[in-house]
C-alpha cells in the first residue's frame, strides 16, 4: 500500500483519488467481515472494481457503462482464477493446478510498467510480455502461458492500441515445443512476416521479436530448472534407497560384530543348559497352581533357580550356594522332584564338564542364518509409495510458491516414509498448517511436518504420518541402599519417524555388574533401533542373540514399549519384566503381567498390543516399584488420584511413596511414566 501510494503520488496524482477510495473499501470490508467467505471475497472484488471504475471512466452512454461491466466481470474472473489455483496447490491434484501466481502477478504487472516506456516509437509491453509467455511455456505452464498470452494481447491490442501483439500468443504456442526448436519455430516466423511483408507486423517488431528469442535462449538456463521433477527426483530416490540398503548391511554387520565381541560363548555349552532349563519348566513349572504367583515374586530369579538346581543338585547344602533364592526353594511345591530330575539332566547332558568355550565363530554361525531371514523379510514385506508422488509433492509446494531448497525422500514406505524438506525465507510455524494440507494430497494419507532446524535463512523440517498423538514422559531411579549404582537401566528414544519407545532392563544381582547387565541389553536395543527394523523384529533378533550363547550368569529382564503416534498403538514387550500398568481417563487401570522368562532363555518373543486413548497414562517400572510394596492397591489407587499431573511429578511421587511404604533394601527403583494426548 505504501508503494503504491508513492507512486500514485509521483507519477499519476490524478489516480490517487480512485486509490484512496479503494483503500477505504477494503479497509472497511476488513473490518466489519472478519470472516470473509470465498462468495462474499467475489461480491467485494466485484462492488470495488465497479465503484472505481465509474470514477474513473466518465459514463455518458450505454456503451461505457457495458465496457465498465465487463472490465468489472474480467476482474472477478481474475481473482476467482487465482483463488482456485492457489487453493489447488493445496486440496486438489489436476493439470491447471500448478499456477506459479506469484510470478503471473509479477509478469501481469511488470506488462502495466512496461506500458510507459517507448523506444522509438515502439511500446517496450509488447516485448516483456513475449518474454514472459516464453518462460511460462518453457517453464512447462502451458495453460497459464496461453492465458497470459490471450490477457495481455487484449490489454496492449485494446488498451494501448498495439497492433503487433497478435503475435502474442503465436509466442506461447511455438514455446511449447522443446528445446531449440521453439527458438528456430519463432524466428523462421518473423522472417516469413518480413519476407513476405505483412502489413500487420511492422520491421522493427519483428526485428525486436528475434531479439527476444535469442536473448531468452542465452539466459534461460539460469531461469528454469530442466531437471524433469520426475525423473530426478526418481534416480534420488532409487540412490537412496540403494544407499540405506547397504548403510543397513554395513549397520547390521557392525551389531555382530559388537556382539561377537562382547557376548559370544560356547554353543554347545549353550545349548545342553537351554534343554536343562526347557525341560525342568515344562514338566514342572507350567502346569504348576502357583505358577502366575511365582512369576510375579521370582521373575528375575528363576534362571537362577533352574541353574543351581542342575548344577549343584548333588550338594546337599544346595539352598546356601544361592542365599538370594531360598524363598523359592522352601516355597516350591516340586522342589524335590526337580532335584531329582536335575541329576538325571546333569548325567545325561554332562553340563559341568562341558565348560565354558570362546568359540564365537560356533556360536554365531547356528543363529546367523535365521537372523538374516528375520531381517530380510522385514525389509522387503514393505510396500513402497510410487515415486511419482514425491515429484508431484515437491511440485506442488513450488508451485504454492515455497523456495524449495531441499527434498530429500530417507524413506519411501506406505505408512513409514520420511521426507527430508528445506525452504528459504519462511516462519514454520505460519506455514506448517498449509504444508501438511499440501503433504497429505499428495501422498493421499494424512501427514505431518516435524520442525528440525534453522540455518542461514532456510528452515529444515521432515514429512512423516500424521502425529494424532503426543506423548509426555518422565523418569526416576534410585539405587538399592547400600549401593551407589543402580543395577536398572531405562532408556527412551523418539525415533525420527512417529514413533517412542521406552525400556526399563533389571539387570541379576545388585551394584556395578548388575548395571552393567541391564546396560548392555539397552545398548543393543539403542543400537538395533537405529535400523529401519520394526520393534518386533529387532527385539527377536536380539533374543536370538542371548539365546545362542550361554551368557555365564549374564542376563536381565527387559519391558520395553513402543507406542506409533499415529494410529495410538502399543506394542509391549515383556522379557521377564515387572508388572505394567496402564490409568486411563476414567479411572480404570489394565494390568500387563509378565507372561515369559528374561530375555535369551525363551525361543520367541511375546507381545502385547493395545490401542491407546486419549490422557492414558502408562506406568513402565522395575519390580523393585510394584513387587515390594506394601500395599499394591494403596500404590495403584495413588497413581490413579495423581495422573492428572505431569509425567515427571508422577515419576518422582511414586518413587518418594515406595521408598516410604516398602523395602528399600529389596531392590532397585527404576520407573518411566508415559501420558498420551490426542492432538486436537
Amino acid at each position: 500500500m505504501v508503494v503504491s501510494f508513492i507512486s500514485l503520488f509521483l507519477f499519476n496524482q490524478q489516480a490517487l483519488i480512485v486509490y484512496l477510495v479503494f483503500i477505504g473499501m477494503l479497509s472497511l470490508y476488513a473490518l466489519i467481515f472478519k470472516h470473509k467467505s470465498y462468495y462474499l471475497n467475489i461480491v467485494f472484488v466485484l462492488l470495488a472494481n465497479l465503484v472505481t471504475s465509474l470514477i474513473i471512466f466518465k459514463i455518458n452512454n450505454l456503451t461505457n457503462l457495458w465496457i465498465v461491466c465487463i472490465y468489472s466481470l474480467i476482474g472477478v474472473i481474475l481473482f476467482c482464477y487465482f483463488q482456485f489455483n492457489l487453493e489447488g496447490s493445496i486440496y486438489k491434484q489436476n493439470k491447471i493446478r500448478n499456477f506459479t501466481y506469484i510470478e503471473f502477478i509479477m509478469a501481469i504487472i511488470s506488462v502495466f510498467g512496461a506500458s510507459k516506456v517507448t523506444i522509438k516509437g515502439v511500446n517496450i509491453a509488447l516485448f516483456v510480455s513475449i518474454f514472459f509467455c516464453m518462460y511460462f511455456s518453457q517453464s512447462k505452464n502451458e495453460i497459464h502461458s496461453l492465458f497470459f498470452s490471450i490477457i495481455t494481447m487484449f490489454l496492449l491490442r485494446f488498451v494501448f492500441e498495439i497492433q503487433e501483439s497478435i503475435i502474442i500468443p503465436f509466442v506461447s504456442a511455438f514455446y511449447m515445443f522443446p528445446g531449440i526448436y521453439s527458438a528456430v519455430t519463432l524466428i523462421s516466423f518473423c522472417l516469413l512476416a518480413y519476407l513476405g511483408q505483412f502489413e500487420i507486423f511492422a520491421s522493427e517488431i519483428l526485428q525486436g521479436v528475434v531479439f527476444v528469442a535469442i536473448f531468452f535462449e542465452l539466459v534461460k538456463w539460469s531461469l528454469i530448472s530442466f531437471d524433469r521433477h520426475g525423473e530426478t527426483i526418481g534416480i534420488n530416490i532409487y540412490d537412496n534407497l540403494v544407499e540405506l540398503l547397504n548403510n543397513e548391511l554395513i549397520g547390521f554387520a557392525s551389531f555382530l560384530d559388537f556382539y561377537a565381541k562382547e557376548f559370544a560363548m560356547s554353543k554347545e555349552y549353550e545349548e545342553k543348559l537351554h534343554e536343562g532349563i526347557n525341560y525342568l519348566k515344562q514338566n514342572y513349572c507350567n502346569n504348576c497352581y502357583i505358577k502366575n504367583q511365582c512369576l510375579s515374586t521370582n521373575q528375575s530369579l528363576l534362571y537362577v533357580y533352574y541353574k543351581t538346581l542342575i548344577f549343584y543338585s548333588t550338594r546337599p547344602d544346595i539352598e546356601t550356594i544361592q542365599p538370594k533364592i531360598s524363598n523359592i526353594i522352601k516355597n516350591c511345591p516340586h522342589f524335590s522332584n526337580m532335584r531329582k530330575s536335575s541329576l538325571l539332566i546333569n548325567e545325561k547332558l554332562n553340563i559341568t564338564k562341558t565348560g565354558y568355550k570362546n568359540d564365537a565363530l560356533v556360536a554365531q554361525i547356528n543363529g546367523i542364518s535365521n537372523i538374516l531371514k528375520q531381517y530380510s523379510v522385514d525389509f522387503t514385506t514393505k510396500k513402497e509409495i510410487d515415486y511419482q508422488v514425491f515429484s508431484n509433492l515437491k511440485k506442488s509446494l513450488t508451485d504454492y510458491g515455497f523456495d524449495v531448497t531441499l527434498f530429500n525422500c530417507k524413506r519411501s514406505f506406505v505408512r513409514d516414509f520420511l521426507i527430508e524438506v528445506g525452504i528459504r525465507g519462511i516462519v514454520f510455524i505460519d506455514v506448517k498448517d498449509i504444508i501438511e494440507k499440501i503433504a497429505s494430497v499428495n501422498l493421499k494419507t494424512p501427514a505431518s511436518a516435524i520442525f528440525n532446524k534453522t540455518s542461514r535463512n532456510r528452515v529444515y523440517f521432515n514429512i512423516v504420518p500424521k502425529i494424532k498423538y503426543e506423548v509426555e514422559y518422565g523418569y526416576g531411579s534410585i539405587a538399592q541402599e547400600g549401593n551407589s549404582i543402580c543395577g536398572d537401566n531405562f532408556l527412551i528414544k523418539e525415533l525420527d519417524t512417529a514413533r517412542i519407545i521406552a525400556a526399563i532392563s533389571d539387570g541379576m544381582g545388585k551394584g556395578y555388574l548388575a548395571y552393567q547387565e541391564s546396560k548392555n541389553t539397552l545398548m543393543l536395543i539403542d543400537e538395533i533401533t537405529n535400523s529401519h527394523l520394526d520393534s518386533s523384529t529387532a527385539l527377536q533378533i536380539i533374543n536370538t542373540f542371548f539365546a545362542i550363547q550361554d551368557y555365564q550368569e549374564r542376563y536381565s529382564t527387559l519391558d520395553y514399549l513402543e507406542i506409533n503416534r499415529t494410529t495410538g498403538e502399543m506394542f509391549l514387550y515383556k522379557l521377564g519384566g515387572a508388572t505394567t500398568l496402564i490409568v486411563h481417563q476414567d479411572g480404570q487401570s489394565t494390568e500387563i503381567k509378565n507372561k515369559t522368562l528374561p530375555i535369551g532363555l525363551e525361543e520367541l518373543v511375546s507381545t502385547e498390543t493395545m490401542q491407546l486413548a486419549d490422557q492414558d497414562l502408562i506406568i513402565l517400572a522395575s519390580d523393585g516399584i510394584f513387587d515390594n510394596s506394601y500395599n499394591q492397591s494403596e500404590l495403584k489407587t495413588l497413581i490413579t488420584n495423581i495422573k492428572h499431573l505431569p509425567p515427571q511429578k508422577i515419576a518422582y511421587e511414586i518413587l518418594n511413596y515406595t521408598l516410604k511404604n516398602s523395602n528399600k533394601r529389596a531392590d532397585d527403583l527404576s520407573i518411566i511414566a508415559l501420558k498420551v494426548s490426542l492432538v486436537a
